[in-house]
């Protein structure tokens, strides 16, 4: 079974963001990102039998975490295929990612094999065409304001694969939140 650990952004903050991602799937075409809900990733799409074992890994990790905020930063991008809200790289972030690796590793197996460092963002756009639309994406994005401007993380979000779209399968709270 497919995994993917993350913190989705529900509500009118998700819903503005998801406003967002919908006008540029319809203007540009690129509809990858419509596959997952607003979220950002804390531990990247994984393989595991176990579903129970994944939840037990997180909700232990979550026990000694307080809910926090991040503010959001504008718009950016990855290379020429992702567009996507810049967030503060706030050191809770990267002490909730690190207490779920430390608990999710020993009981899984699990071990981050991305060569890449962890930079938190929400999602827009990606799987761009190199055809010039990310260049469009851009001037557009010129045009508009961010529809979030903080995220309060007070949950962890387990998502797992159908084959075709991510489909969020258990929320943890914060124990405090």
């Amino acid at each position: 079974m497919k995994f993917l650990v993350c913190h989705v952004i529900d509500g009118d903050a998700g819903a503005r963001v998801d406003r967002l991602r919908q006008t540029i799937a319809e203007r540009f075409h690129v509809n990858d990102a419509l596959r997952l809900p607003v979220h950002l990733t804390l531990i990247r799409p994984f393989e595991h039998a176990e579903q129970a074992a994944v939840s037990f890994s997180v909700e232990a990790a979550l026990k000694a975490l307080l809910p926090f905020t991040v503010q959001t930063k504008g718009f950016a991008a990855f290379r020429k295929d992702v567009w996507f809200i810049e967030l503060e790289q706030d050191e809770k972030l990267f002490a909730v990612k690190r207490a779920i690796e430390a608990e999710l590793g020993p009981r899984t197996g699990w071990t981050d094999t991305y060569e890449q460092n962890t930079h938190f963002h929400i999602t827009l756009a990606y799987k761009i065409p190199d055809d010039g639309t990310h260049e469009r994406i851009g001037e557009f994005l010129k045009t508009q304001s961010v529809p979030v401007g903080t995220i309060t993380i007070d949950s962890v979000s387990i998502l797992t694969h159908d084959g075709a779209r991510w489909i969020p399968t258990e929320t943890l709270p914060f124990p405090s939140a």
